[in-house]
């Protein structure tokens, strides 16, 4: 696994430590990897291009305010998509210059 990879996901409320994180689909926008841990959880990252999304503070916040108002209509938890925050509570991270 990359190390700054494992430095990103680290900074992430992850169930236990990350084993991998490998390239997953392909993308025009965004880059997209799928993270597993040792418990056998699969997680996805993604590297938010800000040259396409210039505000990714408005982006998250849009994003969290969609998924917390799905959240409220359905039963069924796993239709959501579940956003993992930080260990100081944001929704992203900002570091080595990428999102």
């Amino acid at each position: 696994m990359n190390e700054n990879l494992f430095e990103v996901l680290r900074a992430f409320r992850l169930d236990t430590k990350p084993v991998s994180c490998e390239p997953y689909g392909c993308g025009h926008i965004n880059v997209t990897y799928l993270a597993v841990t040792e418990s056998g959880r699969r997680y996805i990252l993604q590297k938010i291009n800000n040259n396409t999304f210039r505000d990714v503070a408005g982006l998250m916040e849009n994003i969290t305010a969609v998924t917390e108002f799905l959240r409220t209509k359905t039963d069924d938890p796993r239709s959501v998509l579940t956003l993992v925050k930080t260990h100081d509570g944001a929704s992203y991270l900002h570091a080595q210059d990428a999102y």
